[in-house]
């Protein structure tokens, strides 16, 4: 955030800072926890059996998305909207709507990763660990969906750590033993169950005293339609955001090139967590304004939003760039240093992918959001092509080009889009400077990190560049005591 943030958004902020902690907590233990298996299971399968193992894994979430038709996001948004409403009883009625959705979506999900996994392996044990695995990944985004919706972050945070550690403790197990990756998928399967066990619990004893509420029909009707919005969105999402080139990767270049890309990805991911999920309290909270019918109070805080996601962001993004070659060889090994340069490639695109959590709750929450759906069509298309085009002549680095590319075009044009339509203004001149001073940080950074080398050189380095870009967003007057003191600020309905 920079100087001049308005003094009557600092409730807002506030309160999207204090839920946007507990998402950060929930899913950075989630995502070092995957950080850690991805290391256990690739420095013991290798990198072809590790591309196996990232292939299918791959393949029943991008399935399990795709089948769930757009409930979890119209989950979040219609109980979002009701709650903000103090219609309790109607948030209740959504999610047994959604409920009874999803007990039909489910076989559907399961039959086809079974069906897509058959086709590919003939294999009967990863038949049935892939399909069971879409099935439980479709129930468990609808919980990633819902808790946030209900702010039940806390909740949400020590349930993340519960499964993680299960999963971090049964993978060390497994690779004591020596087992294949299918073992390892399985894990994946069972630890996701167990958290959408618990979720269904804290899912319903926060809405215990509307027990029994009905949706009108108008209220279907409006989930209904918007629902169909979303699985268009959530279709051209799949291209720009699934990670598609895997199966490109897979077909022209072998499980060797997609265990690398798997690697870069898992590592380039780490500098999208911490804004990415900050970023999932914006949507509840931009549904609730919406609701509320406070237009001014969206527009207001909008700017704001953006600054604190892209302040956190680009550091992260920057200087885990200068530090990608040394990243590799320590985390996964040697055998993985063909992925440095695509980690390098994918950590810089991070920053675009971690800001747009802003504009795309914007346009989610609006007056047309299958614009979404609209644009991404075209987008997605444009994807598929320079896939097919660049992919098989330049592998691993033609594959982070293409998705780097499209995902930095996708999200420019979307916050020109909110900023036209609908008079969300993208702070601009502040997110470049904040780039700009994270440049300067990396230059030491990928100094020390070259020059030391080693877990050592790469601790020492990035301890450098993380002290020294706060140091520069002080003495350049980007980020100043009066924001700080602002965002330390409670509203009362937090």
């Amino acid at each position: 955030m920079t100087a001049g943030m308005p003094a009557q958004n600092g409730g807002l902020i506030s309160r999207l800072i204090h839920a946007g902690a507990w998402s950060v907590v929930a899913h950075l233990t989630t995502a070092a926890s995957a950080f850690a298996v991805s290391i256990v299971v690739a420095r013991q399968l290798g990198t072809a059996e590790f591309g196996n193992y990232s292939y299918y894994l791959w393949l029943a979430r991008l399935l399990a998305i795709l089948l769930a038709f757009g409930i979890p996001n119209t989950l979040s948004k219609f109980v979002a909207e009701r709650l903000g409403a103090g219609d309790d009883g109607g948030a209740e009625a959504v999610l047994g709507l959604a409920a009874r959705f999803h007990l039909l979506l489910l076989p559907a999900a399961g039959g086809v990763a079974a069906v897509a996994t058959w086709f590919l392996s003939h294999d009967g044990t990863l038949t049935a660990i892939v399909g069971a695995g879409a099935a439980v990944f479709l129930l468990g985004s609808d919980f990633d969906a819902l808790l946030p919706a209900l702010r039940r972050f806390r909740e949400l945070s020590t349930l993340s750590m519960g499964t993680s550690v299960l999963l971090v403790v049964s993978t060390v197990v497994c690779a004591w033993l020596g087992v294949s990756f299918r073992v390892y998928l399985l894990l994946q399967v069972l630890t996701t169950l167990v958290g959408v066990l618990c979720g269904t619990w804290l899912a319903r004893a926060a809405l215990r005293r509307a027990r029994g509420a009905v949706l009108d029909p108008a209220g279907r009707t409006a989930f209904v339609r918007y629902a169909r919005i979303m699985t268009a969105g959530e279709l051209v999402n799949a291209v720009l955001w699934g990670r598609p080139e895997v199966l490109f990767l897979q077909r022209y270049s072998g499980d060797v090139a997609v265990g690398l890309y798997s690697a870069a990805l898992r590592l380039s991911s780490l500098a999208a967590i911490l804004p990415l999920v900050a970023a999932q309290a914006v949507m509840p909270e931009f549904a609730r304004l919406r609701g509320a019918g406070d237009e001014e109070g969206l527009r207001a805080a909008y700017p704001d939003v953006c600054r604190v996601l892209a302040v956190v962001a680009a550091p992260l993004a920057i200087l885990g760039a200068a530090v990608a070659h040394q990243g590799v060889i320590v985390v996964y090994g040697a055998p993985f240093a063909g992925a440095a340069t695509a980690t390098a490639l994918l950590m810089i695109a991070s920053f675009v992918n971690a800001v747009s959590g802003p504009a795309t709750a914007a346009i989610v929450t609006g007056f047309r959001p299958r614009f979404l759906a609209e644009i991404g069509a075209v987008t997605a298309v444009l994807n598929v092509v320079l896939a097919i085009l660049v992919i098989p002549h330049h592998g691993v680095l033609g594959a982070a080009a293409v998705n780097a590319g499209i995902q930095v075009y996708c999200v420019i044009f979307g916050a020109i889009y909110v900023q036209r339509r609908m008079g969300l203004r993208y702070p601009l001149v502040a997110t470049l400077r904040m780039l700009a001073l994270a440049g300067i940080a990396a230059v030491p950074t990928w100094l020390l990190a070259r020059t030391l080398g080693g877990l050592s050189g790469l601790v020492v380095a990035g301890a450098v560049g993380l002290l020294l870009y706060p140091v520069l967003l002080v003495v350049t007057g980007t980020l100043d005591a009066q924001d700080l003191a602002r965002l330390r600020r409670r509203d009362a309905h937090t």
